[in-house]
């Protein structure tokens, strides 16, 4: 490797991988180091001069067998925390490991975990609570007898250097990617990588590596064309390896990739992509969306018959016991914008409008209905709140919402999961609206519930209202 071949890809190394260095806090883009050393002694810093902090959610130790050595209590684990200037925010000479880690701002912050004992550890997981500017350029080094024995850094020409390596014998030698000093090698590398995506053969580059060909770090970037790809390659490989385990893919598991997704065309751009991918890859027409629960095949929309069935009985099960079960939020915004099911939406949202004059007269209410369910043989979990509960009838999930009344008014769950109060009249008496050509109970006032919930601009489609990120409609 000559040095007019290392200058010329240094000058480049930013536009091939503008998300090198990048991690994330969950288990599919967190940092993965394979150390396979005995050390008694681990260091993690950054080697930016300028002060910025180190914060990690999580850090998994794992020694040969699989157990873990982090974390565990302070009793039972195999190593301690050795604290230094620059090191933990604590003055105690040892704190539990299963402590969020997080340092002061300095310059070149710095965590130090020595063993007990030598351990032979054979992978160190990082999941950094924040992407502040010290994870990006993150250096690893093990030690023993104050020896250093292994040493790993995410960020610089080696790194850069392996990934174009990784992807060169991927695109094969016809693909032009073996000298940097070519003019228009960022153009070839983009082209190979689209290839690469559309023969689905880039499975040898873990999520985390394909992430670091986005613009990640980047506030507000707009996405070439190779990129809208790379971003639809990370949505369908995710929703297919969760597939195999009988899954959902979460949209918050699609969170590390934010800041590329921060306008609705981008989204749009992308889910298209990944649509083309999936017709390419598996021959398969199908339509995904990206809702603010998961990544789905218009879940219902495909299923529409199945899922009004489900409502159906439903609400003749709560007319058994005289319990008035109506269509409320985003099904109830299906039904008065479109007669249909919202394209995005992945939940049936249905409400009991009872008589209760409190809250606690609503649980009583709720456990009435429960006996009545038991009674049925149909299941059913009850929220973490106490009120609301999620409903399988026919095997299919709905969510029922609580409401109670406080003078003229009923509070019910409103935006962002908190309870406020509404006027009863718009509640009550109840109505009818259409739903995929079938007849639903709603409230009194359907367009005013609506304009409640979600403003003035209900009738305007959003499909990233109250998304995990905050996405700008255009």
């Amino acid at each position: 490797m000559t040095d007019s071949f290392l200058e010329a890809f240094s000058e480049i190394k930013e536009q091939l991988f503008p998300g090198l260095g990048f991690m994330y806090d969950n288990e599919y883009f967190c940092l993965q180091v394979d150390v396979n050393a005995i050390v008694d002694e681990l260091d993690i810093t950054t080697v930016l001069r300028r002060k910025t902090f180190l914060y990690f959610a999580k850090l998994e130790i794992i020694k040969d067998d699989g157990d873990l050595v982090l974390p565990q209590n302070e009793l039972t684990s195999d190593a301690c925390l050795q604290l230094f200037r620059g090191g933990l925010r604590s003055e105690k000479d040892d704190e539990p490991i299963d402590i969020k880690l997080k340092t002061e701002r300095l310059s070149r912050p710095y965590i130090k975990l020595k063993f007990k004992k030598p351990t032979f550890i054979k992978k160190i997981l990082l999941y950094p609570a924040e992407l502040t500017s010290g994870i990006r350029k993150l250096r690893l080094n093990g030690l023993l007898k104050s020896e250093q024995i292994f040493s790993y850094s995410n960020f610089g020409d080696l790194k850069a250097l392996y990934l174009l390596a990784k992807i060169s014998v991927l695109a094969g030698e016809n693909a032009g990617l073996s000298n940097p000093n070519i003019p228009g090698f960022v153009a070839l590398f983009g082209a190979a990588v689209s290839r690469l995506i559309e023969s689905n053969s880039l499975s040898s580059l873990s999520l985390l590596e394909v992430a670091q060909l986005l613009p990640v770090f980047k506030k507000k970037p707009i996405l070439t064309r190779e990129q809208i790809k790379i971003a639809a390659y990370i949505f369908l490989r995710l929703y297919s390896q969760r597939a195999k385990q009988g899954k959902a893919t979460q949209t918050k598991l699609l969170e590390p990739l934010k800041r590329c997704l921060w306008n609705s065309s981008t989204i749009t751009q992308v889910l298209d992509e990944v649509n083309s991918l999936n017709k390419s890859w598996f021959g398969s027409e199908k339509y995904f969306v990206l809702s603010k629960h998961c990544l789905h095949v218009s879940r219902l929309l495909v299923n529409k018959d199945k899922y009004l069935d489900a409502i159906d009985k439903a609400v003749q099960i709560f007319k058994e016991i005289d319990q008035d079960l109506i269509l409320c939020y985003g099904t109830l915004l299906g039904a008065v914008r479109g007669k249909g099911f919202i394209p995005h939406d992945d939940d049936i949202d249905l409400l009991v409008l009872c008589n209760s004059l409190s809250r606690d007269e609503s649980l009583i209410n709720q456990q009435k209905i429960f006996e009545h369910l038991d009674s049925r043989k149909i299941s059913y979990r009850q929220k973490r709140t106490g009120l609301g509960f999620h409903l399988r009838v026919n095997n299919v999930p709905l969510g029922i919402f609580g409401i109670w009344e406080e003078g003229a008014d009923s509070k019910l769950m409103m935006e962002r999961f908190k309870y406020r109060t509404v006027p009863t009249s718009i509640m009550k008496p109840l109505s009818y609206v259409e739903l995929h050509g079938r007849q639903y109970p709603a409230p009194h006032d359907p367009a005013q519930f609506l304009q409640e919930r979600y403003g003035d601009s209900w009738t305007i489609p959003d499909p990233y209202h109250e998304f995990k990120w905050k996405v700008k409609n255009i």
